[in-house]
Parts: structure tokens; C-alpha cells; sequence
């Protein structure tokens, strides 16, 4: 079972996910919608990376277990055991919001965040000033506030997942290990029916 696009597609979600990393609760954006492009883009990798491991394995997978269906069906059903079978309790809301928003953000109204506002520290200001800092920080007190602490309002993402909020680059560090162990099982099933 040949997997190079599934593993390039895979990249691609860490690629996104590291921006995410970048962008959240982070106190400046140049582009405050920063979050959701980036996480849209998340969604839709992390949904190539099953439609592509979808067509890589179902000829694997109708050789043995599922004669007469067609290869979506059949990896469909094979996903549909696999969830229920190797994903732990406290996996399954995280593996199935990322999927239902997918097809928000593709189909519908977009995907959800719940942007919570919260108040992070910045650096204290140098003891002399560059021009650049009062641009960077948005510093402009007077020379007896230095070495103070600056406080700044930042946004962080949180997901509605169930009944609780979980944090949004939580939830995507986790299914992004779920991919990678999506992607495992897989081998070793196509392996086990080859053999």
C-alpha cells in the first residue's frame, strides 16, 4: 500500500498546526483572523489524509473483508471499526468535532472556536528604548515605568467539544497523533492481508 501522499498530507497538517501554535494566544496579530484560516486549512488537510488513505488501502481492504463494496464504502466501514475499536473514550469527541467541523467550515456555516480573552505578560522594556519598541509593544509610558511589567490582552481558542471547552491547540495536537495512529493501523492492517 503505497502511502506517500497520505504522509505528505500528513506534513501538511503539522504544517498548519505549527502556525497554529504561532498565532494563538499570541498578543499582536497582524491579522486577527489568523486562527480560523490557519484552522481551516488544518481541517481540510487532516480530511485529505483520510480520503487519501481511503483510496490506498481499499483495494487492500477488499480482498478479504469486504468482496462486492465499493472502495469508499468498504474504507468507510473500516474507519467506522477502527474509532470504535482503537480510539480511547476521551479520544472519540476530539476525533469526531474534527471531522464534523470540516465539513462546517466546508459545506455550512464554518468551523467553531470559542475565542476566550485573557491577559499575558509582555517583556519589561529595555533599560534604553530602541525606536522600534513603542511599534512592537505599543510601550509609550513614561521613562520611570521601565523595567515594569507590560500586560497585554491576547485571544486564545478553545473548542466546544461535548459539555466542555477544551483548549483548541490541545485538540489539535491530539488529533493530529490520532492521524499518525490512523495511519499505523492502517499499514499493519493492509500488511496483515497481504501476508
Amino acid at each position: 500500500m503505497d502511502t506517500t501522499r497520505v504522509t505528505s498530507k500528513l506534513e501538511e497538517v503539522r504544517f498548519f498546526l505549527d502556525h497554529l501554535s504561532d498565532v494563538d494566544g499570541v498578543w499582536f496579530q497582524r491579522t486577527p483572523e489568523a486562527f480560523v484560516f490557519y484552522w481551516s486549512a488544518f481541517l481540510n488537510a487532516g480530511y485529505s489524509v483520510t480520503e487519501l488513505l481511503g483510496h490506498a488501502m481499499a483495494p487492500t481492504l477488499r480482498q478479504r473483508r469486504f468482496r462486492g463494496k465499493t472502495g469508499k464504502r468498504v474504507f468507510q466501514e473500516w474507519l467506522d471499526e477502527w474509532r470504535e475499536r482503537r480510539l480511547q473514550p476521551e479520544e472519540r469527541p476530539v476525533w469526531d468535532f474534527m471531522c464534523v467541523q470540516r465539513g462546517a467550515e466546508v459545506h455550512r456555516e464554518g468551523a467553531t472556536t470559542v475565542p476566550e480573552t485573557y491577559v499575558i505578560p509582555v517583556a519589561p522594556p529595555p533599560a534604553r528604548l530602541s525606536p522600534n519598541f513603542a511599534l512592537l509593544t505599543g510601550f509609550a509610558g513614561p521613562p520611570e515605568l521601565l523595567g515594569a511589567t507590560v500586560l497585554r490582552e491576547a485571544i486564545r481558542h478553545n473548542f466546544p467539544i461535548g459539555e466542555e471547552r477544551l483548549e483548541g491547540l490541545k485538540a489539535c495536537r491530539c488529533y493530529v497523533a490520532l492521524l499518525e495512529r490512523l495511519i499505523d493501523d492502517a499499514k499493519a492492517e493492509a500488511a496483515a492481508i497481504r501476508a
